[in-house]
C-alpha cells in the first residue's frame, strides 16, 4: 500500500511541476493528500490510483499540450473519479462539485468542472464543453480500453468493475452491465462496438465463483474481518449470510436488527439474511442462484471449533451431497476473540472497552473523513 502511494504521488507531483504556473502551488499539498486518501479507499478496485496514473501518465509522455491546456487536463482526471460510491449515479457530479467547493477561485474553474461532468458517459454534457479540444480527449483516455478493443485490458478492468459492485446480487449486476453495455453501443466518440460484442459475450458466459460467509454476527467483529478477507483471496465475491444460532438466546428475535446492523456496516459488500426456518444449504442451492457457484465459508479460531464445524458439515452434506466447504482459520492473534465476550465487555466499565474488537464502516473501507 505504502509503495502504491508513493508513485501515485510521484506521478501527481510530476505532473504538477509540468504544469508549473503560481495558482497550481497551492493545490500540489491538497491534491497529494487529499486525492490520495481519496482513490486509496478500499472498496474501489478500477476507480483506483492505477486509472488515475494512468491517464496522467499518458497525458505526460504521449500529448503536446499548452501549459493552459496541461493543468486544465491535469486537474480534470486528478478529480474526476475522486468522490466514486458505486451505490450511487452521481459520483460525477459530486467530484466536479468538490473541486469547484475547494478551488473556487482558479482561473479555469467552470472549464474544469465542465470537463469532469462529461465523463460521466450517458448524460448530456454541459453547453459549450463539446467543443472543448479536452473534451474529447479526457474521454477516450477514460475509456481508452474500450476504444481500442484492448481485449486483455477490458477482461481485467471487467473482473475489478465487478468487484465495485459487490454489493448487488450476481444476476442484477449482469442485467445493469449488460444494459451499460447497450448504452456504449450507441455512443458517437469512438467506436466501442467491437468492445462491445466482446463484453457481452463474456458477461453472459460468466459464472462467478462465490463464497458464502455464514454466521450470526453478533456482533460482526475483526475476527470475522480478518476471515473475510482471507475469502476474498480466494472467491470472486463473497456474500455475507446473517443466520440465527439456535443454541444462542434471542437469537431469532434479533435477527433482523443483526442484519440491518452489518448491512450497514458492510454497505459496499452484499449481505443477506436467512430466514430463521431454513438451512443455510437451502440459501445456497436456491434455484434463483443457479446463475453462479457458491461455497460454504467457515470460519475456525482453534480445533475446537473445527470438531464442532464437522459434525454440523457432515449434517448438511447428508442433505446436499454437493455442498462444497470452505475452513478458514482466523489470524492467532484474534483467535481469542468472540462474539459473546464482545457482549459481555460491553456490558461492565464503561461498556467501550470492546470497542477494541470492532470496527466502523469508515475504518474498514478506509473511506475518506468527511463525505
Amino acid at each position: 500500500m505504502s509503495n502504491k502511494k508513493e508513485t501515485w504521488t510521484g506521478t501527481l507531483w510530476k505532473a504538477l511541476v509540468e504544469a508549473d504556473t503560481d495558482p497550481m502551488n497551492s493545490f500540489c499539498s491538497y491534491i497529494q493528500e487529499e486525492l490520495c486518501s481519496r482513490y486509496m479507499e478500499t472498496h474501489r478496485y478500477y476507480h483506483y490510483v492505477d486509472h488515475i496514473e494512468n491517464m496522467l501518465v499518458e497525458i505526460l509522455e504521449t500529448y503536446s499540450l499548452t501549459l493552459e491546456n496541461k493543468i486544465a487536463a491535469i486537474l480534470a482526471i486528478a478529480f474526476h473519479d475522486a468522490i466514486y460510491d458505486p451505490t450511487r449515479t452521481d459520483n460525477e457530479e459530486r467530484s466536479a462539485d468538490l473541486f469547484s467547493k475547494h478551488f473556487p477561485n482558479h482561473p479555469q474553474r467552470k472549464r474544469i468542472h465542465d470537463l469532469i461532468l462529461s465523463t460521466k458517459l450517458f448524460s448530456s454534457v454541459p453547453k459549450g464543453i463539446e467543443k472543448d479540444e479536452l473534451f474529447k480527449l479526457i474521454r477516450y483516455l477514460d475509456t481508452k480500453a474500450l476504444a481500442r478493443c484492448d481485449y486483455e485490458k477490458i477482461i481485467k478492468s471487467d473482473k475489478l468493475i465487478e468487484k465495485e459492485y459487490q454489493c448487488y446480487p450476481w444476476v442484477e449486476y449482469r442485467d445493469g452491465r449488460l444494459d451499460f453495455i447497450n448504452k456504449l453501443r450507441e455512443l458517437k466518440d469512438f467506436n466501442y462496438v467491437p468492445a462491445c460484442d466482446f463484453m457481452e459475450k463474456n458477461i453472459k458466459c460468466r459464472v462467478p465463483n462465490i463464497g458464502v460467509y455464514a454466521g450470526s454476527f453478533d456482533p460482526f467483529h475483526i475476527g470475522h474481518l480478518d476471515i473475510l478477507y482471507q475469502a476474498e483471496e480466494i472467491f470472486d465475491k463473497v456474500i455475507i449470510l446473517v443466520c440465527c444460532n439456535p443454541e444462542k438466546p434471542d437469537s431469532v428475535n434479533s435477527l433482523n436488527d443483526r442484519y440491518k446492523k452489518v448491512n450497514k456496516l458492510l454497505k459496499f459488500h452484499q449481505v443477506d439474511m436467512l430466514e430463521p426456518s431454513a438451512y443455510v444449504t437451502d440459501y445456497i442451492f436456491n434455484p434463483n442462484n443457479l446463475l453462479t457457484k457458491k461455497t460454504l465459508i467457515r470460519g475456525l479460531r482453534t480445533d475446537t471449533d473445527f470438531k464442532r464445524e464437522e459434525v454440523q458439515l457432515r449434517i448438511m452434506q447428508d442433505l446436499y451431497c454437493e455442498l462444497q466447504t470452505v475452513f478458514l482459520l482466523c489470524d492467532k492473534s484474534k483467535e481469542h476473540i468472540s462474539s459473546s465476550m464482545i457482549r459481555l465487555m460491553g456490558n461492565l466499565g464503561d461498556g467501550k472497552d470492546n470497542e477494541r474488537y470492532l470496527r466502523t464502516t469508515q475504518q474498514i473501507y478506509n473511506l475518506h473523513e468527511g463525505d
